[in-house]
């Protein structure tokens, strides 16, 4: 990737066109196995760059209604934002492939699908015969990853823009991908040069992060993380460790550690410095460490901060 220095902020607002875009989406089309990709700011910005790229013009963009997830506000507004119409299929626990072709016309611009553990153990179609419907018809597939979960079978699937965030996907930085067919991919970039795409346009330096970090071994730095940290926690009763991909999973139980996965959660939340963790899984004893984007001073952060909570005496979180 060829190196850009900046002499004129005033002019280029810190943003990345043209061949360094180019360049940096090249190398991530090879690392994720695509045809071609394009970046942007965020992952918010690669769902509206998505919906841009296929060039809805007030026509129906149709999703599961069980897939309506937050992104910097609701799905359906960003599509809304990209000129589309948002039109739900099914309820928020059941789809099926009825509900599909009934929504599905020969005027649908994409249909989109998510890829979300949150929407698991519903009665929902499954992406292979909802690509299947929307091809049968000509529709483009566009399906979301946020949480960066088996990319090359997702495109394997079928997907013709895959949607993801680096952070997950890649352990880089706050970029968001839009990666597939190469020309859809041709339109998202077309779209990054006016009008709303401009909105996406990733910084610089948030670029040179990422590719950078494709040198990193990352399976081996989060093994000795998992390490570090099982060694941190070692001794502390009702505390287990559970490998991840990304990291691990915080086991508590309540009666031996003296405190509760919530609880603890609450507290590494307000405390200082603030660490976020997902506590999704809360209510089974949970907490769920992403372990693999985090730089060594900030690793470091985190092994002395878990110590010095657990070494107080932990209030009970409030209740909604």
């Amino acid at each position: 990737m060829r190196e850009v220095i900046d002499l004129a902020p005033g002019l280029s607002w810190g943003l990345a066109t043209g061949p360094l875009l180019e360049d940096a989406g090249a190398a991530v089309a090879a690392e994720v196995g695509a045809e071609a990709a394009t970046l942007t700011h965020g992952l918010a910005g690669a769902v509206l760059l998505a919906a841009l790229a296929v060039r809805p013009e007030g026509r129906p963009v149709a999703y599961l209604a069980a897939h309506d997830i937050e992104i910097a506000g609701p799905l359906r507004d960003l599509l809304r934002l990209a000129d589309a119409r948002p039109v739900a299929i099914g309820s928020v626990d059941r789809a099926t492939r009825q509900d599909v072709v009934q929504v599905l016309t020969t005027e649908t611009a994409a249909a989109l699908w998510v890829a979300d553990d949150r929407s698991t153990g519903r009665h929902l179609l499954a992406l292979p015969p909802y690509r299947h419907a929307a091809h049968a018809r000509g529709i483009p597939t566009i399906v979301l990853a946020p949480e960066g979960h088996n990319v090359e079978g997702l495109l394997d699937a079928g997907a013709d823009l895959l949607v993801l965030a680096a952070t997950t996907a890649l352990a880089g930085p706050p970029l968001g991908i839009v990666a597939g067919r190469k020309d859809l991919v041709a339109n998202a970039r077309a779209a990054q040069s006016a009008g709303k795409g401009r909105l996406t346009l990733p910084a610089p330096d948030h670029l040179a992060a990422l590719l950078a970090g494709f040198a990193t071994d990352h399976d081996a730095r989060l093994q000795e993380r998992r390490a570090r940290l099982g060694e941190s926690l070692a001794g502390r009763p009702g505390l287990r460790l559970l490998p991840t991909a990304a990291g691990v999973v915080l086991h508590l139980d309540p009666p031996t550690a003296g405190t509760t996965a919530r609880d603890l959660a609450q507290a590494l939340a307000t405390g200082w410095p603030v660490l976020l963790t997902d506590d999704r899984a809360a209510m089974a004893g949970e907490l769920a460490l992403d372990l693999r984007r985090l730089d060594d001073d900030a690793f470091e952060t985190v092994l002395r901060t878990l110590d010095r909570t657990l070494d107080q005496p932990i209030p009970p979180a409030p209740w909604p």
